[in-house]
């Protein structure tokens, strides 16, 4: 069967719900927010850094993975009226000239280099919250990681999974990321990891922000983090290294183990005090029986699998704690939507402190869609709260819009039978 088509000369823009989060932000004074801080560019400039950001933010909305991909969304974002799109060139300009200087440290046979890009921490904070996704004076609870993002660039380096690329640090208050540094691949996770968390507290604290509790892996277990977060009275939950003494101290009780689940599993749990470092802390111990466990544990020498946390809280359960530091599987969640959404194992640039660029900006977008997401599905039934960047883009921004003139004036008209009308003080389509 042979399909007939016609073919009509007009632009249709197949992005139409872009128009809707463009008139949001704007409604929340994100361009604004952006210029104020960043300053203005000098008169001969044709676009301002709000045009440059949230260019490329829209362009991700719409479902660009490049740089490069801008250009092709140029033809239908200039029918957009008061609204200036630039190249893939000029973003990838711009973004540049926001990079610091990247330090370096020799230790053991080791080159670390690390970047820092405190003004833009500040901007990503900034505009947290203002779109109401970090709240002041609240009592926040800082999750701090790691990431491998694999990249072949000019100055990458191996990293311990035998992968090319940068690890960088990133805390993280629920979904919203607070606190981006990178660090070359080699670099360890512990690697002056003590300062790393004095700048993202202290930058989160001086907006108002009040950190409760800090959950971190085992690279946090040393020394001078847990005397930092215990003298600034934060309750911490961090992995402890297994190690002989703690092993010898959980497995000193037979009585002292009580019942808890982990996910789904019936599990054991036991806490007790554990001196280390000239203070003392507590430990909760869980062990869990694994039938695919064949190998006996070194330490206790049985089939359980033993996993310990070292905390300075000493109200909680011990399940209450578990299930605490558990809860920070969540990160892992985060970081798949910053590497694949908003492409962080898709790094532009030849150099690691452009490149941190990059990624606080795609962390500043993906801060702008969970508000527009919320937004939205506040609003609209066919959007909903949990959606996926691609989910939102197939059920709201892929919409024909077409412009028409009523009486001198530009308007916007959607042609889909999902209801956008709760956007707009008038409904966006004509008879």
């Amino acid at each position: 069967m042979k399909t007939k088509i016609r073919h009509i000369n007009r632009i249709s823009n197949p992005y139409g719900g872009i128009l809707f989060c463009m008139e949001e932000l704007q409604r929340k004074g994100i361009p604004r927010l952006i210029d104020n801080f960043l300053g203005k560019r000098v008169k001969q400039a044709k676009y301002s850094y709000s045009d440059v950001i949230l260019s490329w933010v829209y362009s991700v909305l719409c479902g660009s993975e490049r740089l490069e991909d801008v250009k092709q969304l140029k033809h239908y974002f200039s029918e957009i009226p008061n609204n200036r799109h630039p190249s893939p060139d000029r973003i990838a300009d711009i973004f540049k000239s926001f990079a610091t200087p990247v330090t370096k440290h020799y230790k053991e046979t080791v080159d670390h280099e690390l970047n820092l890009n405190i003004p833009l921490n500040e901007l990503l904070l900034h505009t947290a919250l203002k779109l109401g996704q970090l709240n002041k004076n609240s009592n926040a609870t800082l999750d701090y990681d790691n990431v491998i993002t694999p990249c072949e660039k000019y100055d990458s380096r191996k990293t311990y999974s035998e992968v090319i690329g940068y690890f960088p640090s990133v805390a993280f208050i629920g979904k919203t990321p607070v606190y981006i540094e990178n660090r070359n691949g080699n670099s360890v996770a512990n690697y002056q990891l003590l300062e790393t968390l004095e700048r993202s507290i202290n930058i989160v604290e001086k907006r108002g922000i009040k950190i409760k509790r800090f959950r971190s892996d085992s690279a946090a277990y040393s020394k001078n983090v847990l005397l930092y977060l215990n003298q600034k009275g934060i309750d911490f939950f961090i992995r402890a290294q297994n190690s002989n003494a703690i092993f010898r101290k959980a497995l000193e009780s037979e009585d002292g183990w009580e019942n808890v689940i982990i996910g789904d599993m019936p599990s054991q749990a036991y806490s007790f005090e554990y001196d280390l470092y000239e203070n003392t802390y507590r430990v909760v111990v869980s062990k869990l029986r694994d039938s695919r466990q064949t190998k006996l544990n070194k330490y206790s020498n049985d089939y359980y699998t033993y996993r310990a946390i070292i905390t300075n809280n000493r109200k909680m359960s011990n399940q209450e704690v578990i299930s605490f530091y558990n809860q920070r599987g969540a990160i892992e969640l985060n970081f798949t939507t910053l590497l694949n959404d908003w492409n962080w194992k898709r790094l532009p640039f030849s150099f690691l402190n452009q490149n941190t660029v990059f990624m606080i900006m795609g962390a500043i977008g993906n801060i702008i869609y969970n508000y527009l997401l919320s937004h939205f599905s506040k609003k609209l039934h066919f959007v909903k709260s949990n959606y996926k960047l691609k989910n939102f883009i197939f059920n709201f921004i892929t919409v024909s819009l077409e412009w028409t003139f009523e009486n001198n004036e530009k308007v916007a008209c959607i042609n889909s039978d999902r209801d956008y009308s709760p956007l707009y003080a008038r409904p966006p389509s004509i008879n």
